[in-house]
């Protein structure tokens, strides 16, 4: 009896199955029929054992080892569950940063700068490294590896920029109601209602997104990233457009340190979307650019220049 199937072997080392066929030289179809097999054929594993360099006992059995780890029959119903849950921890967690702030108003105490700044530098950090955890947990529960968790920092950061142009809503709406009504319930309700949308909408793109990961074909891999990443620089495009539209209105004129974030985001965005529909294929020896150094900066560097500006 095996103690990994093939699939699993594949998803923790992340190799595609076309990969594999070609490596121990068996066609594709054959591998598919037998990869979820309990049992690896002997002279199969033979030859993914020497082919990959793995000890000879790495199909063996262990006794008093029990995987329970599972493949999901529906990988897209079981990512969604788990990127709304994972949404809404995140804004439980803000929460709670915010805490002290919200008492604050609340209590009259009015705002304080500092912490402000503080609890944006907070929520920045905590946006950017979350998707350390959402793919730990994947991998913890399931037979998926490396497939998913080279996109650490793509998860929480391409979605947010697709709902992004949802920020609009929260923006335009509490202008438009205060022509007819003061009622501060009724802009909070509307701020509530476009949180919670944003955080649906986010995680039907996270799930979109990291369905796509274990897709074995690699056309609609790419498909797939091609067209969140589009989605993604429209969408940032249109809220930037509209935030400068909105300061034109209202004071004539875009503060040159809002202006220059703005902009500086849909570039970043734009470098982020090269890497990982084009860089990701052709420069694959730069993947800790693609897939670490710039989402971080795209999701960091706007926020730390905005702090800076604030505070001098």
């Amino acid at each position: 009896m095996a103690k990994k199937t093939l699939y699993v072997f594949r998803a923790e080392n992340g190799i595609w199955r076309n990969e594999l066929s070609k490596k121990i030289g068996i066609d594709e179809q054959t591998l598919k029929q037998i990869e979820d097999e309990p049992e690896v054929p002997q002279e199969i594993a033979e030859k993914v054992v020497v082919a990959y360099g793995l000890p000879e006992d790495y199909f063996t059995v262990d006794p008093n080892a029990k995987d329970k780890r599972y493949k999901p029959k529906n990988p897209f119903k079981y990512f969604l569950k788990v990127s709304l849950v994972w949404e809404f921890l995140i804004a439980l967690i803000f929460a709670v940063v915010m805490f002290p702030t919200t008492m604050a108003g609340a209590f009259g105490a009015g705002d304080n700068p500092l912490f402000n700044l503080l609890e944006t530098l907070c929520k920045a950090l905590i946006i950017a490294f979350s998707g350390i955890y959402l793919t730990s947990h994947i991998v913890k529960k399931t037979v998926y590896g490396k497939q998913v968790t080279q996109y650490d920092y793509i998860y929480p950061y391409l979605p947010a920029q697709i709902a992004l142009s949802l920020k609009i809503v929260v923006q335009l709406v509490p202008t438009l109601l205060s022509q007819k009504t003061d009622n501060p319930i009724i802009l909070i309700a509307v701020s509530g209602v476009y949180g919670f949308v944003a955080l649906v909408v986010q995680g039907i793109f996270t799930a979109v997104l990291l369905k796509s990961r274990v897709e074995e074909d690699e056309k609609k891999r790419t498909k797939t990233v091609k067209k969140l990443s589009v989605l993604a620089i429209i969408s940032t495009t249109v809220y930037t457009l509209f935030v400068i539209s909105a300061s034109m209105v209202s004071s004539g004129a875009v503060a040159p340190l809002q202006l220059a974030t703005l902009l500086l985001e849909l570039i970043l965005l734009i470098a982020v979307a090269f890497g990982i529909i084009i860089g990701e294929k052709r420069f694959s020896n730069l993947n800790k650019l693609w897939f670490v150094v710039l989402p971080l900066t795209a999701m960091l560097l706007p926020t730390f220049i905005n702090v800076i500006g604030k505070l001098f």
